[in-house]
């Protein structure tokens, strides 16, 4: 969010260590209230290479931070039901890469529990190579689309019978097609700037 501006430096930091220390204390936690021994490493699955792994989770998390792009930080009249495709996503990229890589898509998942049990995997940095190669891909990715105004591809419905407020004595809303001075004579909708007559 902070690649696209979406959220400042600051907070973007704040956000990340208390991610951070969130997936230690959620470790910590699962470790004290279950017996045995802590289990919920993000492990590759013995027939993925270290390669493999960099790939799938770069891959996985770039679904997830666009469909975030997309639905959270651009605003639309669907932003209200953004947590459902957020969700819907996440669900799909857990659902391919729990089984070959442990599904991370975030550092903090991978750190907390390794740190708890004081033991790191040798290929640890995988889990931090590949989501943040990922949230790259998707910033270039969302970076393109915007470059190439995407919008314009399918316009807002709701613009195109949007009302202004005229300029004219009486001050009522008119349709954007019909736009008319205060005269009463037809303005062409490129006279038209922010809402009011030029």
């Amino acid at each position: 969010m902070v690649m696209i501006g979406a959220i400042t430096w600051v907070r973007g930091i704040l956000l990340f260590v208390t991610q951070i220390i969130g997936g230690l204390a959620a470790a910590a936690l699962t470790e004290g209230l279950f017996p045995g021994a802590l289990a919920v490493d993000t492990t590759l699955a013995t027939t993925v290479s270290i390669a493999q792994g960099v790939l799938i989770e770069m891959i996985l998390t770039t679904l997830l931070v666009f469909t975030i792009f997309m639905l959270a930080a651009e605003k639309h009249t669907g932003n209200f039901i953004a947590p459902v495709g957020i969700g819907l996503a996440l669900f799909i990229s857990e659902l391919v890469g729990v089984f070959w890589t442990g599904g991370s898509l975030n550092p903090a998942r991978s750190f907390g529990p390794p740190v708890v049990t004081r033991s790191f995997h040798s290929y640890h940095w995988i889990y931090w190579v590949g989501p943040l190669s990922g949230t790259v891909l998707a910033v270039l990715f969302y970076k393109l689309i915007k470059a190439l105004e995407y919008e314009s591809a399918n316009p807002d419905p709701e613009a195109a019978t949007a009302v202004i407020q005229t300029a004219g004595p009486t001050g009522g809303m008119i349709d954007l097609d019909q736009a008319t001075d205060s005269s009463g004579t037809y303005v062409p909708s490129d006279k038209v700037v922010n809402g009011r007559l030029d």
